[in-house]
Parts: structure tokens; sequence; C-alpha cells
């Protein structure tokens, strides 16, 4: 396993090991032996806010501070990856600009024509800079949407912080190894955003004189929210890599209407009965637990205490998309203490189709070609080699 850190500035040169350069300004890099048995990884990630702050302190009461503004100190999350994957991990504070992503798109312009032009020269792995262009430029796609939200729902983002794994995942055996005996084959698209945070401020209606509970419009706008972010996972796939119809919840909850007719409502007063319910899918009957899996079941059901506001909205079993490469089911899982959008395979995102065998070997360099659409956002061509032609011409 490698964990990599680009420098701040490609002007600076030279590599650490995370611990020799507090500043972290170089190139960073570390390396550890995995063992054979130990496919599935997990990544701790602490959010710390406000690190000024003394150890003595506390936070206030609500209303203590202006606008009853509450807001955590410490944000752990454990994210789950794969060994074998090439996991890009992407930060947003605030909004991703186009220029923001620019200089990435850039930056991989520019280290790929060099290492045409002299091969002797080392760039970074290609497979890291694309995943991280495509992370960065969801962020962007996330971005463009906030003002739309606010005036739809009547409110103001103050904060907004996110981070997420854009991922390049390694060919895999049926049953989760890496084929045979642990290549390292690098062919799916997919983002996992696993983490978002926001503080909103909003009157809750639209007009003065309304009785309308805050609860509601604040509701209106984690679902909208949740809707984009979701969308956006798919899109950002089929954007970047050409392709058509990568699985997300929402790509996912469209797929459910077409082939099953509807998608499934939970509420704290039906879940448990519904759970039960048995659903008959191409000749086969199972409940609606057995149809999602227990695993996943369980997962939604108990992200978060049930209450008058929680909602969940589910495929009607698993659904198949990305051109046959992904079946999986999706849910939205909405309440007033935060929302979620997960599909199976440990993912809080999409997933795409296989790009093709041995794409981002090392002879295929030249043909990683980035280029920007007529908006100005980034997308990749692709040219996956054959064994007597390990790096084809464009």
């Amino acid at each position: 396993m490698f964990l990599t850190l680009a420098p701040f500035h490609a002007s600076i040169t030279g590599t650490n090991d995370y611990q020799s350069d507090p500043d972290l300004l170089k190139k960073q890099e570390k390396s550890a032996l995995l063992r054979p048995l130990d496919q599935n990884l997990i990544v701790k990630v602490n959010v710390e806010r406000h690190r000024t702050l003394p150890s003595t302190f506390s936070t206030p009461e609500h209303w203590a501070t202006p606008m009853g503004l509450h807001n955590a100190l410490k944000f752990p999350y454990n994210a789950s990856i794969k060994k074998g994957d090439t996991n890009a991990l992407c930060l947003m504070s605030g909004r991703v600009t186009k220029e923001m992503v620019r200089v990435h798109t850039d930056e991989y312009v520019h280290n790929r024509e060099r290492s045409q032009a002299n091969p002797s020269v080392q760039s970074e792995d290609p497979d890291q800079a694309i995943a991280y262009m495509m992370g960065m430029s969801y962020y962007e796609r996330v971005s463009r949407f906030r003002g739309q939200l606010e005036n739809l729902t009547q409110t103001s983002v103050i904060s907004n912080f996110a981070h997420g794994f854009a991922k390049i995942g390694a060919q895999r055996n049926r049953d989760g190894p890496l084929i045979n005996n642990g290549e390292i084959n690098l062919v799916a698209s997919q983002v996992d955003m696993f983490f978002r945070t926001t503080a909103v401020a909003g009157n809750g209606r639209l007009r003065a004189d309304q009785t309308l509970p805050l609860i509601i419009p604040m509701t209106d706008f984690l679902a909208l929210s949740l809707t984009d972010v979701s969308a956006q996972e798919h899109a950002i796939i089929n954007e970047f890599f050409q392709q058509k119809e990568a699985a997300s919840t929402v790509s996912l909850l469209h797929k459910s209407i077409e082939t099953q007719g509807e998608i499934i409502t939970l509420t704290q007063g039906d879940y448990q009965k519904k759970g039960d319910t048995r659903y008959t899918i191409n000749g086969v009957t199972k409940s609606l637990k057995e149809w999602i899996g227990l695993g996943f079941w369980n997962m939604i059901i108990s992200e978060r205490a049930w209450g008058d506001f929680h909602l969940i909205y589910l495929t009607k079993g698993p659904q198949t998309l990305a051109g046959g490469d992904y079946t999986g089911v999706g849910a939205f899982t909405i309440n007033p203490g935060g929302i979620g959008a997960p599909i199976t395979s440990n993912l809080n995102g999409g997933y795409g189709q296989s790009l093709g065998s041995h794409t981002f070997r090392p002879q295929n360099y030249k043909n990683l070609i980035v280029k920007h659409n007529s908006s100005g956002s980034p997308y990749v061509t692709t040219t996956a080699p054959t064994p007597h032609n390990p790096g084809l011409p464009h």
C-alpha cells in the first residue's frame, strides 16, 4: 500500500515521509506491506474545527451563539477502501470553481507532454492524477448548483465542507479478491463522497406571516441538496469518462421505476412491515429485506434515530447499470439531522462501467488525454491497450 501527497507547489522538489517535513510542503510518500487477507481497509478521517480553542473549551448551549449556530468541533468518520484500488482524497472547503480544477488539468497536460518528450523523466502515476481531477470536478458541479438551491429554499449557506474519495477500482474476481492472485488492473471509475457538513441560515418561510414549521423547509433543503449531490455522482463519471449510464442512488431509483414500476418509501410507522413484505421479481419471491440485503437494510434503518420527518426512498430490489458492470441497490435517507445516498459496494457515490484492461499501465500514458468541453469542464479520452500494442497511438 502506498500513501502519497503531492507537493504544495510544483516548484518544490524533494520527497519526505510525512514525519520530517512538518508543514508537508514537499511530496510525501509512505508504504506499508499488506497481508493476503487484507482485502478491505478502513481509513479513519478526523475533521477538527477551531483547533486554536483551548482544551478546556466546551460547546455553548443552543442560542448562546449568534443565530443559534451549533457546531461540533470534531467529526470522526471511518471510510472503507479496497486493496489494489487507487483512492484520491478530495476536499471541498466552501466551494470549488472551474479555475481551481483547471490548475490540476493544466499540470497533468504539462507532465504528460514532458514525459512523452523525455521518457526518462518520471511523472506521477496517471491514475492518481485522473482520479483526483474527477473528484474535484464533482465538487465543482455541486458548487454550481448551490446558488439555485439557496433561491429555491430561501436559505443561505454560511459554510460548507466536504471530503470523499474518487477512485479507479481494480479488477476483481466475483468473490472479491484481486484477479490472478493479486494483479492490479485498474478498470472501474467510482466516487465515494462520504462526508459533508453544511451550516445554513434561513427563516424557513416564504412569507413572514406563514405558520409553516421551520423543520419542513429545512427538510426540503436537505432533500434537494441530497438529490443534487447524488445525481452529480453518476453525472461526473458519465461526463469525465464519456460514459452513459453510471450508477448512483438517483440513477438506481430511476431504474427501479423503469423496471419495477415503483420505488419503496419507508417511514417510522411502516418500515418494519414493508421490510417483511414479499415481492416477486423475475419469477423469484423474497421479502424486501432479502432483496435489498440484510447488511444494507440494517445500515439504512439504523443510521439515525427514526422521527416524524425521517424518510427513506429505496429501490425495489437490485438494479443493473453501468453497461452491466454494476448490479446493486440504492437508498435516500433523509431526516433533520442529516442525509445519505448509499449504494451497495460500500459506496456513498457512483460506479461507472469498465474502462478497459490495462488502461492505466505506464505504456498507455500517452493515450490518457485530458480535454475540456464547451462549458470548460474536463474529461478524459482513454484507449485501452492490447497485448500486441501496449501503447496505442491516439
